[in-house]
């Protein structure tokens, strides 16, 4: 469903009555023709020269300082950036530079799958990432950025494209290992969703965005074989006892044979946060606009097979209201963005109903749907050839070489 709106203050009116709902997005639409000129100086000679329409520049390198990276993410930050091949400066429609990378799929690709997975991990992983990385750029372009001079950006809202900054031997010889193929559930192309960290058990696609559900994206418990949990994690105290537990997965890098590679995955398998209670109001005012006084209670209304929360009540003094689907209530609920939303909520302390502190424990790290990252790379490390991981992750899926 599309719906235009004259002002952005009108679309987030909606966008909050729509809460309960359904997951939207606010996408801005140009409203008139760029405005502005771009000027060019030479630090050496300080000869400056203004391009009035939109220029190109070629060369072997480039480099762009104060490039920004993973916006709204606990790395948030900004870097120097190094990119080869043609660069396009432009201004958008609010006066500001974009500038646009053209190079080919394939090229693209060696700049992503470094910044997705790191290229430390085991080679039949970056293998199975190059290909997940193939199919997600394919199915996205012209869906994410549909008034957009561009295909895709470069951040997480597509996926994660460092140009050369991050290239690596290993990780550009997935990329040409795995040239042109591509994951295919039955006669067309699958979506290929990956997350960090599944905490243990992957997410159905349709818990997470608002999509028809997939068969080959169905929840599945991180490990050999064909096994299921035995007890639902939909219900809290069987959820309690999964996050309390360390149970023998794939992405758990504390047990069994894993690469030292995967070790900073450790404090992402499971996670707790504290805050006060005055802390955590603040948070969640300044996260969602809501007014409802004192926090009193998070109380989880409805969890996915993986245990990640769909929808949460916020309970307040003056009013309580439900925040729906993982990412928004992983946003609302901390400066930046809490690991994941598969999490139970502990109560410390306090007097007249009112805590003085909330404890948040968790699993995982992502939205959890499809391939979990480090499993891949603990499954190649224990023998697994990329296609076994892939179909181990993306059931009822087969791999098929597109073009050479």
């Amino acid at each position: 469903m599309e719906k235009r709106f004259k002002t952005e203050e009108d679309a987030r009116a909606y966008q909050k009555k729509l809460r309960k709902k359904a997951n939207s997005e606010i996408i801005p639409v140009p409203s008139g023709k760029p405005h502005g000129h771009l000027r060019f100086t030479n630090l050496d000679n300080h000869y400056s020269f203004d391009a009035p329409k939109p220029i190109q520049v070629v060369a072997d390198e480039i480099e762009l300082a104060d490039v920004d990276v993973g916006s709204g993410f606990h790395w948030e930050t900004t870097k120097h950036r190094i990119y080869g091949g043609r660069l396009e400066y432009l201004v958008d429609d609010g006066g500001l530079i974009t500038v646009v990378n053209e190079l080919s799929l394939e090229d693209y690709l060696k700049g992503v799958v470094p910044s997705e997975m790191p290229p430390a991990f085991p080679y039949e992983a970056l293998k199975a990432q190059a290909v997940a990385a193939r199919v997600e750029a394919v199915s996205k372009i012209g869906l994410r950025h549909p008034y957009e001079p561009f295909d895709l950006c470069d951040d997480v809202h597509c996926q994660v494209y460092s140009g050369r900054s991050r290239q690596a031997e290993k990780t550009d010889m997935a990329v040409e290992s795995t040239r042109g193929i591509f994951m295919i559930y039955k006669d067309h192309l699958a979506e290929a969703f990956y997350a960090g960290v599944c905490g243990g058990h992957t997410e159905n696609n349709e818990n997470v965005w608002l999509t028809d559900p997939q068969p080959y994206l169905r929840g599945i418990l991180d490990k050999a074989g064909n096994k299921s949990l035995r007890t639902s994690l939909k219900d809290e105290k069987n959820l309690r006892k999964w996050i309390d537990s360390s149970p023998d997965v794939y992405c758990n890098a504390r047990k069994g044979k894993v690469p030292k590679s995967v070790g900073y995955s450790k404090k992402y398998f499971r996670w707790q946060v504290e805050y006060s209670r005055s802390e955590l109001e603040r948070i969640i005012h300044d996260k969602t606009g809501e007014d409802f006084g004192h926090l009193v209670d998070l109380v989880p209304q409805k969890r996915g097979v993986s245990g990640r929360m769909i929808e949460l009540e916020v309970v307040g003094t003056k009013d309580r209201f439900v925040i729906s689907r993982e990412l928004a209530i992983r946003q609302a609920l901390a400066p930046r963005t809490l690991f994941s939303s598969c999490f139970y909520v502990k109560k410390k302390g306090g007097t007249r109903g009112l805590p003085k502190k909330f404890v948040l424990k968790g699993a995982g790290w992502g939205h959890g749907v499809g391939m979990c990252q480090v499993g891949a790379a603990v499954m190649a490390a224990r023998g697994k050839k990329f296609d076994q991981i892939l179909t181990h992750y993306y059931r009822g899926v087969f791999l098929k070489k597109l073009y050479n």
